[in-house]
């Protein structure tokens, strides 16, 4: 099946997984997840088999977060982190948390 010239897809079976990941407090995290699909949504073992297999891998991400949260945790200070390619984004990321805790922590100036 291909979809039309416009790029739309009216045939298709379509999923999207919803993924979030948002900080809670020092050390914690809330994590959201959502699939929606637009085939077969009256089909109650469809949406248990999606949700049995979502949720495996979910837990598994936990459980990644949670070793992760640990070894954070007994970093020495001005530990230099070990990255590969697959880290990027994430590793962006902190850089970016870290660098706006550390101007949070600045007076700020009156622009006038």
């Amino acid at each position: 099946m291909v979809p039309e010239a416009d790029g739309s897809d009216p045939g298709g079976f379509h999923t999207e997984v919803t993924y979030a990941i948002t900080p809670s407090e020092d050390g914690k995290v809330y994590d959201f997840w959502a699939v929606s699909r637009d085939w077969a949504t009256d089909d109650t073992e469809v949406t248990e088999f999606l949700r049995g297999n979502n949720h495996t891998v979910v837990m598994q991400d936990v459980d990644a977060l949670n070793l992760l949260q640990k070894t954070l945790g007994s970093e020495r200070t001005g530990y230099q982190e070990l990255s590969i390619n697959i880290d990027t984004g994430g590793l962006a990321a902190r850089r970016i948390l870290a660098r706006l805790v550390e101007e949070g922590d600045k007076p700020v100036e009156k622009v006038l």
